[in-house]
């Protein structure tokens, strides 16, 4: 299987007010945690994983002075209600399996749309009744269109002038019109 990927919101990062309020190297640790978030074992949960890595994962060097001023943002990624800290240190990323659900294989996509399709028509064995009671309506309306035919025929055979039915008597019947 290829690299894990994880859907990212553009419009979201660019334009939502808690992404606008967190500082560029903030941004990095946010990008960096989704991340860890999209390759951990239960997505969206991540174990065992310190700020520091985070910040050394982000790019952001120890000796730089961003490092002390990037210190911290769990705790504001918590106040901004982005994540959950619980007592064992296990880092949650709020949403972030909801916002991935979509993300599913190929497999998953096929059978999910063939239950829906199996829902929306039924299963086979009603597929077959339908077919079959069209195909009996059909043969009932040809057959009820012919009768009507012959009727319609009959009735206009009536109609006919009596000049022609002696027509027809003294000609025999090789020669109707």
């Amino acid at each position: 299987m290829g690299t894990p990927w994880f859907k990212f919101y553009g419009g979201e990062y660019l334009y939502d007010p808690k992404i606008m309020s967190l500082s560029a190297p903030q941004r990095s640790c946010w990008i960096t945690l989704l991340c860890y978030a999209s390759v951990s074992e239960i997505p969206g949960e991540i174990k065992h994983l310190t700020e520091e890595r985070i910040l050394i994962a982000s790019g952001i060097d120890t000796v730089d002075d961003l490092w002390n001023e990037t210190l911290g943002f769990l705790k504001k990624f918590q106040e901004l209600e982005m994540i959950t800290v619980d007592d064992n240190g296990m880092i949650k990323v709020k949403n972030f399996r909801k916002r991935q659900d979509s993300a599913l294989t190929s497999y998953e996509r096929v059978k999910k749309w063939r239950e829906k399709k199996r829902d929306d028509n039924g299963d086979n064995a009603n597929d077959n009744a339908r077919v079959e009671k069209s195909r009996v309506e059909n043969i009932r309306e040809e057959k009820k269109s012919i009768k009507e035919s012959r009727e319609t025929y009959k009735k206009e055979k009536a109609k006919e002038p009596e000049a022609l039915k002696k027509m027809r008597e003294q000609f025999g019947r090789k020669h109707t019109i």
